[in-house]
């Protein structure tokens, strides 16, 4: 997912199912309260960006000597967790990934490299 998509972009779709009948069988979605980069529509599941996406580079030891686009990837993981209607109510729950693609949204960097009037051109 790009980076710089813009909020309530749709993300991806999670399902669950309950084998119990009539109201114990239905299904509502939701995050948890820290969870604010994220939404989920509690009866389809569908989840939906809420802000700009900035999350931390993952399974990265040394972010110093990264290189873009290297091995090195930026993601969100968050908790869906999906609550049946039964009494008791029982949850379920599953971890997502979002890895994100950079925005390319950085400056151009200039290096100049110093010449002494004495170097020769041809």
């Amino acid at each position: 997912l790009n980076e710089s998509v813009p909020p309530g972009t749709v993300v991806v779709k999670v399902m669950a199912s309950d084998s119990d009948i009539g109201d114990n069988a239905k299904i509502t979605y939701f995050l948890s309260d820290s969870e604010r980069k994220f939404a989920v529509d509690p009866e389809t599941g569908v989840i939906t960006t809420s802000e700009p996406l900035d999350c931390p580079h993952q399974n990265c030891p040394q972010i110093s000597q990264a290189k873009p686009g290297g091995g090195c990837p930026k993601s969100c993981v968050f908790t869906v967790f999906a609550r049946d209607h039964g009494s008791p109510r029982q949850d379920g729950r599953t971890y997502v990934t979002i890895s994100l693609v950079d925005a390319n949204d950085h400056d151009p960097v200039i290096k100049f490299r110093y010449f002494p009037s004495t170097a020769g051109f041809a």
